[in-house]
């Protein structure tokens, strides 16, 4: 009589893994076929004239920080980042009027203190 086909525990491990990672490279092609950078609403504005600030303080609000900022130039939009919870992560977004204004705020607004810490 022919045999049943017995697989080890570690041959079911490998492969029920494989499985996994498979599914989880369908997922990802499908998600990058659909992918548009152009159409996120998230993503708007000029980027040469948008300034990163980490190391903020998590009771900083995006008004605080747009007041802080203001002193070097106009500001069209300030963005803060925030997780899925509704948390602050820590950095955020600070798109000014003029190129010129960002080049001032990046000079002069490095380690500036807001609530008690050092941005960068």
């Amino acid at each position: 009589p022919d045999k049943d086909a017995w697989e080890s525990p570690l041959e079911r491990k490998a492969r029920r893994h494989q499985e996994k990672v498979q599914a989880h490279k369908d997922i990802q092609k499908s998600v990058i076929e659909t992918y548009d950078p152009h159409k996120d609403p998230n993503c708007s504005g000029d980027p040469f004239k948008t300034l990163f600030v980490g190391r903020i303080s998590y009771d900083t609000t995006e008004k605080k920080l747009k007041r802080e900022f203001e002193v070097f130039g106009s500001i069209k939009k300030v963005r803060m980042v925030y997780d899925q919870k509704g948390k602050p992560r820590g950095y955020a977004f600070i798109e000014y009027e003029h190129e010129r204004d960002l080049k001032n705020a990046y000079k002069q607004g490095d380690g500036k203190k807001i609530d008690g810490r050092r941005v960068m």
